[in-house]
């Protein structure tokens, strides 16, 4: 079915294309751009990002309406994602700059990071909110915060409080996702667990190999001295003795696991074995023992992942493995905004001005979210360096527009075939 639809493949190019910059909406649009930003000087720019009167708290709320009618749409179980982006700064100007952990190069160095909340559905996705992260000395650093116009309302809070205030916020605007998805840094937070299960929000995240849980469901004795010299105990301790996940594993055979279908990429479906068992988890203020599903990942490459679960109804192994496969497309939202939008290239160093940045670029991945989800119904999958490609060569030249048709004519059924081969070798 999809060879037949190739040979049209110009044709809708074409069309999308005059759709972006023909239609009288698009006029409108750079007709506005046009009068406001005049000229090229990037100071229009800079006065965008910094003393224009719009707000991107309200910019962000658009694009969760928005991303949410279209995933509504799409008739897809729709996660919530949680994740951090880091951003290589130098000097100690910008907002919040400081020598911490940067998950884009995998160790600490002088940056900005922020904390994310993303929406995918399927194979579409699209970020929510990205929020600054401010270090603890920033928070009584008065000079600094004046000369980056930190709001005096802007405070301190670690990265998991950050998270939950965004989960509760954001949890009920997306109609109530499936899961909510995060990796270790949040999963190993028993607080940030303990909380969610109160709102009874199930979630899937990741955590610690060196993490400890507990097989049975422990009860708290009070231990008899040892013998009649012995010290007496006064502090109750749990009956059975906690196991870290890597030692877990240990035990496990390959019967242990099973082989499971998570997604279709570019290059066919992509498979894991996983591992799903009920473990307990002991939350320290309040003394009780939560009642988790442990999910363990094996990918064909030794890699292994462990995921701490909760969910409100009798979820099945398959579910939770692909909620747990959602978390991919938080890599896929940076790397896109880096390497296609310009989400680390900004030069501005105030509060403001990276928010408003983060909004732009939000608002443009929403843009090609929805280019794919339009393009997906004519054409079939297309990914978003081809769309960056179709509106690059429009905007260029004309005679480039011809070579860039061409070139995704071929790449397209090529995926497929892919796609179809891979199909043939499973089934």
């Amino acid at each position: 079915m999809f060879k037949s639809k190739t040979h049209h493949f110009q044709d809708h190019a074409l069309k999308y294309v005059e759709g972006l910059f023909k239609s009288p909406k698009g006029r409108a649009t750079c007709y506005f751009m046009g009068h406001t930003l005049e000229g090229n000087d990037g100071q229009h720019l800079n006065h965008l990002l910094t003393q224009s009167p719009w707000d991107h708290f309200k910019l962000f709320e658009l694009i969760q309406r928005r991303s949410t009618q279209l995933l509504r749409k799409h008739k897809q179980p729709t996660y919530l994602l949680i994740d951090e982006v880091g951003f290589r700064k130098k000097g100690t100007s910008s907002a919040c700059v400081a020598k911490q952990y940067l998950g884009s190069i995998g160790a600490s160095d002088n940056g900005q990071v922020a904390v994310s909340a993303a929406v995918s559905a399927s194979t579409f996705y699209c970020p929510l909110d990205i929020k600054l992260f401010m270090p603890q000395h920033w928070e009584t650093d008065l000079d600094r915060r004046l000369k980056t116009a930190i709001p005096p309302s802007e405070k301190h809070h670690s990265k998991t409080e950050m998270a939950q205030q965004m989960i509760l916020r954001l949890y009920k605007k997306l109609h109530r996702p499936k899961y909510v998805v995060f990796d270790s840094l949040y999963g190993a937070n028993v607080d940030l667990l303990y909380n969610l299960m109160q709102e009874k929000i199930p979630f899937v995240g990741g955590t610690k190999k060196s993490y400890r849980i507990y097989l049975k469901k422990p009860q708290w004795i009070l231990p008899s001295k040892k013998g009649i010299t012995g010290p007496k105990f006064f502090r109750k301790k749990p009956d059975q003795n906690s196991l870290q996940l890597q030692d877990y594993l240990k035990t496990l055979t390959r019967k242990n696991f099973k082989w499971i279908k998570l997604r279709q990429g570019t290059k066919g479906y992509i498979h894991a074995h996983f591992h799903l068992t009920k473990v307990w988890v002991l939350h320290k203020l309040t003394n009780t023992f939560l009642p988790l599903q442990l999910l363990v990942r094996k990918d064909l490459d030794g890699v292994i992942y462990y995921s701490l679960c909760f969910s409100n109804s009798n979820a099945t192994l398959k579910q939770l493995a692909r909620a747990q496969g959602q978390r991919v497309f938080v890599e896929r939202i940076f790397e896109e905004g880096k390497n296609i939008l310009g989400m680390g290239d900004y030069q501005t160093r105030s509060w403001k001005g990276f928010h408003r940045h983060m909004a732009l670029c939000s608002l443009s991945l929403l843009f090609l979210m929805e280019q794919k989800i339009l393009l997906g119904l004519s054409i079939g999958r297309v990914t978003a360096y081809q769309i960056h490609e179709l509106i690059m060569a429009s905007i260029n030249s004309l005679s480039s527009m011809d070579l860039i048709i061409q070139k995704l004519t071929k790449q397209i059924p090529k995926y497929q075939n892919q796609i179809l081969n891979q199909l043939k070798i499973v089934t």
